[in-house]
């Protein structure tokens, strides 16, 4: 039996015997608590909200005390408050954490990283780099929440599946996730080759050479994932070989769940719909680095004939909910972040209404991240227990996305993705507002639009008088995280 038969039988073992030996195994032989660390997740998903409640309370707690004590940042903002660490308890720590400021990227990059992290042992730090739209920030984690990463991934697998691993899968991630999918790995991807090729250069049991080797058996084995490169942008005509070539890949290899940045499913399924396609083994769509308007989920799960559950985190803190009890919303993770949606005066917001996300997460006692604006903006939607935790929210698109019309009225970007996406030939587009109420549009089409008949409804969604003017282009590029925005505020304009 050669490398690749071997390969193929170890792919062949079914989810329940992963589930039952395989993992246990790799936790017993391993420093890795990830599966366990899963299962406790799970169950305490399904608790009560009032055990889920009291659960939360007691690490933010701890956190916060944490943070008091042994982060020279956090040290001086309580001093500045005259709250000692003995002053937080999980009684009181809802009171407390409202008065602490609302952070940002810049808060954390000032004194990277002694200033923000905690004093002590760094021999399991590992370094995380965001994938912000605009930009980016490293955050310093340990080995517990390394674990407590993955096994927020088994979650979002299990809500979406029903099972956490052995689901054939492909990932097609947005360019910025180039490093973290393992990608700029230049070693063979097959695992024994990369295991001769180890032993070749006799690096094979250095800490990367290790970290590798865990990355490939989880990829290939656990999760049975193909990861992808990125989509190239190009003119709609120039796209398709590499759109064909993942759709047929789909199809060969039978892939039940299918990862991608929103704007690369709504190509591939775009160009399914031209080939006449049909998807037998496709179970699940799990979109992730961007939001997806309701025009591009009917049209996605319409062609692969696949449920959309959406799983919300960012680079900077993991896995923050996925969709559980209802589409379009997302059920915050609660044992693992604390979520606030604020107003401009950094105040709560009420049921129903829209304000900025702030996280706080429970689980990186490395580098605390405590009232952090991620820079999205969203609805309060369910609240828990008498103290009214945030639990259900709907996030409606980055802030810097966000156009607040002469009315005062927000137009999110999920409307604008609406608008355009509604015309069955625009792939994509880009709205700059140049100045007050004037804008310039940018649309990619595989067809004919009527631009007089599209500007007349974008006039009437931002409420202008002054007619857009749209122009169709090639192609569009991607942010530097290979991300697409969807509308440039006329400070950020790119053109006048």
């Amino acid at each position: 039996m050669n490398n690749n038969q071997i390969m193929d039988a170890m792919k062949m073992i079914p989810p329940i015997l992963l589930s039952k030996i395989v993992m246990p195994l790799v936790e017993r032989f391993s420093s890795s608590h990830c599966w366990s660390i899963y299962n406790d997740l799970k169950r305490c998903q399904n608790e009560s909200y009032t055990f889920r409640n009291n659960l939360q309370r007691h690490q933010l707690a701890e956190l916060l005390k944490l943070a008091s004590e042994k982060v020279e940042y956090w040290q001086q903002v309580f001093s500045d408050l005259n709250i000692s660490p003995n002053d937080i308890t999980p009684e009181n720590v809802l009171s407390v954490l409202p008065l602490l400021p609302v952070t940002q990227k810049c808060d954390y990059r000032s004194g990277f990283p002694d200033k923000v992290t905690v004093q002590g042992d760094k021999n399991n730090w590992q370094y995380l780099s965001s994938s912000g739209t605009s930009e980016r920030m490293t955050v310093v984690t340990d080995f517990n929440k390394r674990d407590y990463l993955r096994a927020a991934e088994y979650l979002n697998l299990y809500f979406a599946l029903g099972k956490p691993l052995g689901q054939c899968g492909m990932d097609i991630p947005p360019n910025a996730c180039n490093v973290v999918c393992g990608l700029s790995d230049t070693a063979p991807e097959p695992i024994f080759e990369f295991i001769w090729s180890k032993i070749k250069d006799k690096s094979l049991f250095s800490d990367e050479t290790i970290s590798d080797l865990r990355g490939r058996v989880e990829r290939q084995i656990i999760m049975k994932r193909k990861t992808m490169l990125p989509i190239d942008v190009a003119s709609w005509v120039d796209m398709q070989n590499q759109l064909d070539k993942y759709l047929d890949e789909i199809m060969a290899s039978k892939i039940k769940v299918l990862r991608g940045l929103p704007q690369f499913l709504f190509w591939l399924a775009k160009r399914a719909q031209e080939r006449k396609l049909t998807f037998k083994h496709i179970k699940t769509i799990l979109p992730y680095g961007g939001l997806a308007c309701e025009e591009v989920v009917e049209v996605v799960t319409g062609v692969f004939s696949a449920s959309y559950v959406d799983v919300y985190g960012t680079g900077e803190v993991g896995a923050i909910g996925c969709t559980i009890t209802k589409e379009n919303f997302i059920d915050v993770y609660q044992n693992l972040i604390y979520v606030e949606i604020l107003d401009d005066n950094n105040l709560p917001i009420g049921l129903g209404e829209i304000g900025k996300i702030v996280v706080t997460d429970l689980r990186n006692l490395a580098m605390p991240i405590i009232r952090y604006a991620i820079g999205d903006v969203g609805m309060a939607i369910s609240c828990e227990g008498e103290n009214n935790q945030l639990s259900v929210i709907k996030v409606l698109g980055r802030s810097q996305e966000m156009y607040k019309n002469a009315q005062g009225n927000i137009i999110s970007v999920r409307a604008l993705q609406n608008l355009f996406y509604s015309s069955e030939n625009i792939i994509n587009f880009k709205v700059d507002e140049v100045i007050t109420n004037k804008f310039k549009v940018a649309i990619v089409c595989k067809g004919a639009v009527d631009k007089a008949v599209l500007a007349d409804k974008l006039m009437e969604l931002l409420s202008t008088k002054t007619k857009p003017l749209i122009k169709e282009v090639s192609f569009i590029m991607p942010e530097a995280s290979g991300k697409y925005l969807a509308f440039k505020k006329k400070k950020e304009a790119s053109y006048a």
